[in-house]
């Protein structure tokens, strides 16, 4: 009779297979509506595509065990084992509400030490982390955009200004929640105030950075496309508004939708919706490429250690 633990597994898989089942038959559909511009894809643009992709989604791996250093809860003998993690629970954003990702995330981490209760608000402040990130590519890159945003430049300048603010605020916020819940307590919500100034500005340039790579694939993706060098360098920003808005509005899968909807209205003054929302399409397809092979390698070369108080841990590939 199979174990609980090989249970699990199976149940996670299935779920797995059955977001990325999901994913494909809702991008088929968008695909039925749309007339897709012509394929003329070069090596160069094709690799800027994929390689800026990888770049910021191990990038965003990477500022995981950077804001566990900065809140005092990494241990360097796990820095793959946290890489992993982070890339494994984020292939499960495409659960609404971002609950199976900090359910994953929890369970991992915990292997490496880190309190569950951590773990769920570790995925908060990135959240907050990222967009403050955003928020800072955006308002650079503003004079790019064609005049008429469809964001209005105070209404960014007011959501990064707001971002900021929780962001200070989250350690006193913290605090006032561990006092009420004593549980947070142990799951180290109150060490976010030692974070000090200077790791939190540190964080956000990583996370810009990580944008404008974002930003850079798109605007390649757009270039394998008859029509493509139309948008210009303005399309990472506009690429940065759209996936931003998918962030913040998490009842969507991944921002599924939203993020192709905002790209589509943005590129209106460049390209005709159909061949935005190809081009929209096709950067989905090459972001979620990237990260299942990232993912898969992950899984498959970083082994699970042993499970707290367990003698024995799992091998490659299980998990």
């Amino acid at each position: 009779m199979p174990s609980r633990s090989q249970l699990l597994r199976a149940l996670r898989l299935l779920l797995a297979l059955a977001i990325l089942g999901w994913v494909g038959h809702r991008l088929w559909r968008e695909g039925q509506h749309s007339e897709f511009p012509a394929f003329t894809p070069t090596a160069p643009a094709l690799v800027v595509a994929l390689g800026s992709a990888a770049l910021a989604i191990a990038l965003l791996a990477l500022l995981y065990p950077l804001t566990l250093a900065a809140m005092g809860r990494y241990e360097r003998r796990y820095l793959a084992f946290h890489l992993r993690t982070w890339l494994q629970a984020f292939f499960y954003r495409y659960v609404p509400g971002k609950v199976m990702l900090m359910v994953e995330r929890a369970r991992l981490a915990e292997r490496a030490g880190v309190p569950r209760a951590t773990s769920v608000v570790l995925v908060l402040w990135e959240t907050l982390l990222l967009l403050v990130g955003a928020a800072l590519v955006a308002l650079a890159g503003l004079p790019l955009l064609p005049q008429g945003p469809a964001v209005p430049t105070g209404l960014l300048a007011l959501a990064a200004a707001t971002c900021v603010g929780l962001l200070l605020a989250l350690p006193a916020l913290s605090r006032a929640l561990s006092r009420r819940l004593p549980a947070l307590r142990q799951g180290g919500a109150d060490v976010l105030p030692r974070v000090r100034p200077a790791r939190l500005v540190g964080l956000v340039l990583g996370y810009a950075v990580a944008w404008l790579l974002l930003g850079t694939s798109f605007a390649a993706t757009c270039h394998l496309f008859a029509g493509g060098e139309q948008v210009g360098a303005a399309v990472v920003v506009l690429y940065v508004l759209a996936h931003a808005a998918g962030t913040l509005l998490s009842v969507t899968p991944a921002g599924l939708g939203v993020r192709e909807a905002v790209l589509v209205a943005g590129l209106a003054p460049f390209l005709p919706a159909p061949q935005a929302l190809a081009m929209a399409l096709a950067g989905r397809v090459v972001s979620t490429a990237v990260e299942l092979v990232l993912v898969g390698a992950a899984v498959v070369l970083v082994p699970l250690p042993p499970p707290p108080g367990g003698p024995l841990g799992e091998g490659p590939g299980q998990g």
